[in-house]
């Protein structure tokens, strides 16, 4: 063990490398299980931030002298990332709650950048950047600047674009309790179940600060050509689902997959599904 902590230490650029790539290889796996069934922006998002990380990290390992130096640069870094996420809630706040909380620490920063906090800062950046012999000039102290501002906007960059493109998505829900179990021919138990005759009622909404009004269609799970016309009123305007008779349930024992589809009714791109299964 001594003699592996001894060879780790002589060898520290390349511990960390093996690190950082057990890291991002772990990041690649988890990820796509993480986003599974997200928009494009999360899936962007998140592999950009992965190929991003690394390559910073390779960057840290190339500029830095020491293990010290690296961690220094790293924290820099990370602060930054920090920083970059809180100014992303800040520009595009997803709830009224998110936003008031920002609000509470944003009054916190400007109190401590305000008092004694912020005249310390203001002094040390006067240091960095005054006199002949100007220290940002040297690397180890633009160095984690550059680490902090890389890591700000990677953090801010990722975070809005989820957040600017979440903007607008469509959601349905109905309450679990109006829904039966059911088991298809290979044995597998479903929970979507909707008995014949059944008035079923779902509920949905579009985010946008505009115009949050929906509307309502019931279509073939597969989007067959050949699914049987529904009888009239199978689902309103309010997103109440009357289910057909069981005599209709009999008669298309082959078209029983269906899927409640809300559609924004100000960007008709935007839909989102609920599937069901007659009975």
């Amino acid at each position: 063990m001594d003699s592996f902590v001894a060879w780790a230490a002589a060898n520290w650029k390349l511990t960390y490398l093996l690190y950082s790539v057990v890291v991002a290889a772990a990041l690649a796996y988890a990820v796509p299980k993480a986003i599974k069934g997200k928009s494009t922006a999360y899936i962007a998002a998140a592999a950009w931030g992965v190929i991003l990380f690394a390559l910073l990290l390779l960057f840290l390992l190339g500029a830095s002298d020491s293990p010290t130096q690296f961690l220094v640069l790293f924290g820099f870094g990370v602060f930054g990332a920090a920083l970059g996420y809180l100014t992303g809630v800040w520009l595009a706040p997803s709830s009224l709650s998110e936003e008031s909380r920002f609000v509470k620490a944003q009054s916190l920063v400007a109190t401590l950048l305000a008092g004694a906090f912020g005249t310390k800062l203001l002094s040390f950046w006067d240091t960095l950047t005054t006199g002949d012999r100007k220290l940002i000039l040297e690397p180890a102290y633009f160095l984690p600047v550059i680490c902090g501002l890389v890591g700000y906007f990677v953090a801010l960059a990722a975070f809005y674009t989820i957040r600017s493109t979440d903007g607008g998505q469509v959601k349905i829900t109905a309450l679990d309790k109006q829904f039966v179990p059911w088991t298809d021919s290979a044995g597998k138990a479903h929970d979507n179940g909707v008995p014949a005759g059944a008035r079923i009622q779902f509920s949905g909404a579009a985010d946008f600060e505009d115009d949050i009004s929906v509307l309502w269609d019931l279509k073939p799970k597969d989007n067959s050509p050949a699914a049987p016309p529904l009888p009239a009123g199978t689902i309103n305007a309010n997103g109440l689902l009357t289910v057909p008779d069981s005599a209709w349930v009999a008669a298309n024992p082959t078209f029983l997959d269906w899927a409640v589809v809300v559609t924004s009714n100000r960007d008709r791109s935007r839909f989102a599904s609920f599937d069901i299964h007659f009975v």
